[in-house]
């Protein structure tokens, strides 16, 4: 059996912002200021991940190495609506992280609702 294709290519990464800036429309984030890259991630994020900062910035990454999930176009478009729940969220993060609350709890709590989100959001 042949092993899956795990690099993403340009042609991924630009369906992958497409659809990013869908959702961000879609859902009136219009107001965040978002950086795209293509990189391989530090963290353990699986194949995208966001990272919100103050006064609505943000960077929304796209993996250059996929290792858990096959590479399609589906795939790419449901981590680009996963990300972009994060910044549907991300003012509520910052406000919860100005408090001095259990970082890991909040993260937790957060990554449930984008999961829900995902799932009942078409």
């Amino acid at each position: 059996m042949k092993k899956p294709r795990t690099k993403t290519t340009s042609k991924e990464f630009d369906l992958f912002i497409a659809e990013c800036k869908k959702w961000i429309k879609k859902l009136e984030l219009n107001r965040w200021d978002v950086i795209y890259t293509w990189k391989r991630s530090d963290e353990n994020w699986g194949q995208a991940g966001c990272q919100v900062y103050y006064d609505s910035h943000a960077e929304i990454l796209f993996d250059t190495v996929w290792e858990d999930e096959p590479i399609t176009n589906e795939n790419i478009k449901l981590a680009a609506k996963h990300e972009v729940m994060h910044l549907l969220l991300g003012n509520i993060r910052n406000n919860v992280y100005k408090r001095f609350l259990n970082e890991k709890e909040v993260l937790l709590a957060e990554e449930q609702v984008v999961r829900t989100l995902v799932k009942i959001i078409k």
